[in-house]
């Protein structure tokens, strides 16, 4: 039995492994209630892509650091002040002291498209998750951070290319809020 390799499947210019050799591609499947990132880069001449699951970093809610193949798409403002994003925010979801749309946001996702103005109106701490945009946003950018920074800790080249996951689903509106 002979091994299907991605030659075979794929027109791959003999130069490709110049032209991949310091680059870093990263796919984001970004979830309703769960993200996972994926990566993939040139490795070396016998296994020239190496393709995994990036293991993000996530602040729980103690302060402690963990990493994770998933991260939740929940945000939270922390004790601090500061913005919990992931298995943070996720344990803080059902705490009487967090109420969505003030202090802790959730399922985001499923409400891009629909613009309706300012969604959560109560604003404290100087509040910048006001819509489903404004959260998605804030989650991307902390996403962007993660990914930068085990993209640097694992020596990988820094030119990333990113691709996300946009749901079939989706209508053209969201499609174009995700894409924001």
């Amino acid at each position: 039995m002979a091994e299907l390799s991605l030659k075979q499947l794929f027109r791959i210019p003999d130069n490709a492994n110049e032209e991949l050799a310091n680059k870093t591609f990263v796919g984001i499947d970004f979830g309703t209630s769960t993200t996972v990132v994926s990566i993939a880069y040139y490795a070396q001449e016998e296994k020239p892509i190496e393709c995994k699951t990036l293991h993000l970093q996530q602040k729980l809610r103690d302060g402690a650091s963990m990493t994770a193949e998933l991260l939740p798409s929940v945000i939270a403002i922390g004790n601090s002040g500061g913005f919990l994003v992931g298995q943070g925010a996720y344990q803080l979801k059902g705490n009487p002291d967090y109420i969505f749309g003030k202090n802790i946001w959730h399922s985001f996702k499923m409400e891009l498209g629909e613009n309706m103005g300012p969604r959560w109106t109560s604003i404290t701490n100087n509040q910048l998750i006001k819509s489903p945009q404004d959260a998605t946003t804030v989650f991307f950018r902390y996403l962007k951070w993660a990914i930068e920074k085990s993209v640097s800790e694992n020596n990988l080249p820094t030119d990333i290319h990113y691709a996300v996951s946009i749901p079939a689903s989706f209508e053209s509106n969201q499609r174009l809020d995700l894409l924001q």
